[in-house]
């Protein structure tokens, strides 16, 4: 609900807009994705459908970087701070801002076994 709140905002010419999905397969020509917590279950399955995809992730669960998604918030001491992944970015084809990069906290993607 909360994202209803930038639906139809103007960026760079575009019109963001908003859209839940109920399978990957609905993408489409989507540029970005926000996995949401209720998903968590289910984030390792999302990110290997989009290996090597240029789609933005974006999530607040919990490890969501270190398994591969690009962008994840995190609430330290009552405020709002995030994680950038730069290896997963550079995976699917994006480049991350330097300033941006300057205001995030740095996440490598973690070997699984």
């Amino acid at each position: 609900e909360s994202l209803k709140t930038i639906e139809n905002v103007q960026v760079k010419g575009r019109h963001l807009s908003i859209r839940p999905i109920k399978t990957l397969q609905e993408l489409g020509a989507s540029h970005i994705l926000f996995v949401s917590s209720s998903e968590k279950h289910r984030a390792n399955e999302i990110l290997r459908f989009l290996d090597h995809m240029k789609i933005l992730t974006i999530s607040e669960i919990e490890g969501f970087c270190g398994g591969g998604g690009i962008i994840n918030f995190t609430l330290v001491n009552n405020k709002v701070h995030f994680e950038i992944n730069v290896e997963a970015a550079q995976k699917a084809g994006l480049t991350i801002s330097s300033k941006l990069l300057r205001l995030a906290t740095i996440v490598r993607t973690q070997e699984t076994n």
